[in-house]
C-alpha cells in the first residue's frame, strides 16, 4: 500500500508542478460555474424597488401606498417629489424597478364612486412574469371590492328605506379585505422548502464535466509514459504491476475529488444549498470519479498518440457533458433525450445530485445512483486493467 501510494503522490506533485493544469482545474472550472449560475438563476436575491409618485398627497393614497408596501415582503418602496419625466428615468436607468403613479384626484374619485385609473412602469424583463404587477392588481382590486361593498350598502340600506353611513361600510370592507380571509398556500410539488437556485445546477454539473475533462486527460499523459518509457522504467523496479495500476489509478481518483472539492467551495462562497446529506454528496462524487477513472484506463489502451488521446479527451467530455444533464436539466429535454442521455455517466451523478440538492433527498435515495456508478466502474476497469500497456 505504501509503494502504490507513492506512486500516486509523485505523479500528483508532477501534474500540480504544471501550471497549465492548475488552470484546467481552479480557474477554468470557477467560471463556467459562476457563469452559469449567474445565467441559471443563481444571482444573489435583491429586494424590489418600487417608487410611488403620489400626486394625491391624501389619506387615503398614503394608505394605498402602505398596502403596496405591505403586499409583499421582498418589495422596498419609496415616494418621490420628482416630475413625473424624472421619475420614470429612473426607472429606465434601473435606480427603481417599477413606478406606480397615484393621480391627482385619487380620493375624490373614490370617495365619489367615480373611475380613475392609477398608472404604472416597469423595467422588468418582459420575457419573466412580473413581480410587481400581480401585487398592485392585487391591492387595487381590493380597494374596489370595498368600493363595490360601499356602493351595494348604499343601495340595500336606500331600498328598504334606511339610513346608510357609506364611509362606514367602506372601512369595514376595508379591515375585513385586510384580513385576508380567503388565502392559498403555494408550495413545488416535491421540492423541499430550500434555497434552490441556478448554482445547484451549475456547481455538480460544471463539476462533473470538469471532473470528466481532468481524469480523461489521463489518457494523454499515460500514452506519453509509455512513449517515454516511464511505465518500462517502473516495471524493473521493486514494485509490482498491480501497485503501479493502483497507483495510477488512485492518482487520477485523486484529481477527480480535488475538483469537485473546487466547484463545490465556488457554490459555498456563493450561498448554494448543500441539501441534508454531505454524506451523499461524497458518495456520489466518489462513485463518479471512480467511473471516469475507469473509463480513463479502458480507453488508454487503445490509444496510439497523445494527440489522439487529447481530442478524444474533449469530444467524450463535451460531448457526455451535454447529454448528462451538466449543461441543463434533463427534465427539460423530450423523452427520447432523456433515455439517450442516460448513456453517459453523468446523467446518473446529475440524477443523485437533484435529488440531493433541489428534492431534499438522503443517501438512501441516491443509492441507486451510486449503485449504477460503481457497476459502471467496476466492468470499465476490469477492461482497462486488462488490456493495460506498458510499452508502445
Amino acid at each position: 500500500m505504501q509503494k502504490l501510494w507513492a506512486i500516486a503522490m509523485t505523479d500528483l506533485r508532477i501534474f500540480m508542478a504544471d501550471r497549465s493544469n492548475l488552470v484546467g482545474l481552479l480557474l477554468i472550472p470557477a467560471v463556467f460555474v459562476i457563469v452559469l449560475g449567474f445565467a441559471q438563476g443563481g444571482a444573489p436575491t435583491r429586494n424590489v424597488r418600487v417608487v410611488v409618485l403620489d400626486q394625491d398627497a391624501s389619506t387615503l393614497s398614503n394608505t394605498l401606498i402602505r398596502d403596496i408596501a405591505d403586499s409583499n415582503d421582498s418589495f422596498e418602496v419609496f415616494t418621490t417629489p420628482n416630475s413625473l419625466e424624472d421619475t420614470r428615468q429612473n426607472v429606465v436607468n434601473g435606480q427603481y424597478d417599477a413606478l406606480v403613479v397615484i393621480p391627482a384626484g385619487f380620493s375624490e374619485a373614490v370617495e365619489n364612486f367615480q373611475p380613475i385609473a392609477l398608472d404604472f412602469y416597469s423595467n422588468e424583463d418582459v420575457t419573466t412574469p412580473s413581480a410587481v404587477q400581480p401585487a398592485i392588481e392585487a391591492v387595487v382590486s381590493r380597494l374596489d371590492g370595498s368600493l363595490v361593498v360601499a356602493r351595494v350598502g348604499e343601495s340595500v340600506t336606500t331600498a328598504i328605506g334606511a339610513e346608510v353611513d357609506q364611509q362606514a361600510l367602506y372601512e369595514r370592507a376595508q379591515a375585513i379585505f385586510s384580513q385576508d380571509p380567503v388565502q392559498i398556500n403555494f408550495s413545488y410539488s416535491n421540492v423541499d422548502e430550500q434555497t434552490v437556485n441556478g448554482f445547484s445546477q451549475s456547481v455538480p454539473g460544471m463539476g462533473s464535466m470538469f471532473v470528466m475533462f481532468t481524469i480523461l486527460g489521463g489518457m494523454a499523459v499515460l500514452v506519453r509514459e509509455r512513449e517515454q518509457w516511464t511505465l518500462q522504467r517502473l516495471v524493473v523496479m521493486p514494485v509490482s504491476r498491480a501497485q503501479i495500476i493502483g497507483g495510477k489509478i488512485l492518482m487520477y481518483f485523486t484529481l477527480g475529488m480535488i475538483q469537485y472539492v473546487v466547484v463545490f467551495a465556488i457554490g459555498l462562497v456563493f450561498g448554494m444549498d448543500f441539501g441534508n446529506s454531505l454524506l451523499g454528496l461524497l458518495l456520489l462524487a466518489m462513485a463518479f470519479s471512480l467511473a471516469t477513472t475507469a473509463l480513463t484506463f479502458a480507453l488508454a489502451t487503445r490509444m496510439r498518440t497523445q494527440g489522439q488521446a487529447s481530442q478524444l479527451t474533449t469530444l467524450l467530455a463535451l460531448s457526455l457533458a451535454a447529454l448528462g444533464g451538466a449543461w441543463w436539466p434533463l427534465s427539460v429535454v423530450p423523452e427520447t433525450m432523456r433515455i439517450v442521455g442516460h448513456l453517459s455517466p453523468i446523467a446518473w451523478v446529475m440524477n443523485g445530485f437533484q435529488d440531493l440538492l433541489f428534492f431534499g433527498g438522503t443517501v438512501t435515495d441516491i443509492l441507486p445512483e451510486v449503485a449504477i456508478l460503481l457497476a459502471i466502474a467496476g466492468g470499465l476497469f476490469v477492461i482497462g486493467v486488462w488490456g493495460f500497456k506498458y510499452e508502445p
